[in-house]
């Protein structure tokens, strides 16, 4: 597998292209830890590829084809590379509230949609594969919603752990040995000073970018890896405004007045946030 390797001198890597000059990866060395509470939450749940919904949008599209021989992790990022391709990336194109996959993937066929909306395309790839996956809004430290990114992540079973595609970049990124990294892994070698890889295929939306491009990206996802918003049920259908989910934050952080563990209810949402990413990673 050809790699682009990123050598990151953290000590001076500032980010300049968000209106401020801001040292990211200190921000997440000051917050590097977690806790080990263990909190009282519902399991996650990922949809079977039995179900109707799944074996017909997995019919419709040919994913079975598209992923194609070879093995688990290959699969994988034949269908990013295709969900890439395929589907337009559009941040301005406003979304139903209530959606499913197929319906993203007619807007985006169209006139695009935004990061998350390839996200949710790519997790119901995954899932009608048979690949437990999630949708994941990395946030940075601010308290408001401010400019989030939306990513999937699927379980690995060669590998033992959950790995970062990006469906908006078509990227992913490796470490020694060219190991597919986890979020975790690229938040700890972030704040550990170790090099990361970015894949070659990497290019927003089927443009190739220049390595300022990369290099923006790269800012970017550091920028946005500080906490982390996943839903708990993983399905083809999705109500937005009725969306459950886990909020994973540091710790030592804290969000406004949201204690921790315990279920907040907003409108008919149930948010709970955490400070122990095992749990969250489970």
């Amino acid at each position: 597998m050809k790699t682009l390797i990123l050598t990151w001198i953290l000590i001076v890597f500032k980010i300049t292209s968000f209106g401020q000059n801001v040292d990211y990866v200190n921000i997440l060395k000051q917050y590097q830890t977690y806790d080990t509470i263990k909190y009282s939450l519902p399991d996650f749940t990922y949809q079977s590829d039995k179900s109707i919904e799944l074996i017909d949008f997995k019919h419709k599209y040919k994913i079975d084809s598209i992923a194609g021989n070879g093995d688990e992790f290959e699969r994988q990022i034949r269908l990013l590379k295709w969900v890439n391709n395929t589907f337009k990336h559009n941040g301005n194109t406003p979304l139903p509230s209530k959606l499913n996959a197929d319906t993203l993937a007619t807007i985006g066929q169209k006139s695009g949609v935004h990061c998350g909306g390839l996200a949710i395309i790519l997790n119901t790839v995954y899932l009608s594969m048979g690949f437990k996956s999630r949708f994941i809004t990395c946030l940075n430290n601010d308290t408001t919603f401010n400019d989030p990114h939306t990513l999937t992540i699927v379980f690995s079973k060669k590998y033992k752990k959950w790995i970062l595609f990006d469906p908006t970049y078509c990227a992913y990124f490796v470490g020694d040995q060219n190991i597919p990294l986890s979020i975790e892994d690229i938040r700890s070698r972030l704040t550990n000073n170790l090099n990361i890889k970015l894949n070659n295929e990497f290019h927003l939306n089927s443009v190739t970018t220049s390595a300022n491009s990369s290099e923006h990206y790269l800012q970017y996802i550091a920028r946005n890896m500080f906490r982390f918003i996943s839903p708990i049920k993983n399905e083809f259908n999705w109500d937005m405004d009725c969306l459950d989910y886990v909020h994973l934050i540091p710790k030592g952080y804290r969000l406004g007045s949201m204690p921790l563990g315990k279920v907040i209810i907003e409108g008919c949402s149930n948010i709970y946030c955490i400070d122990n990413q095992k749990q969250f990673w489970e």
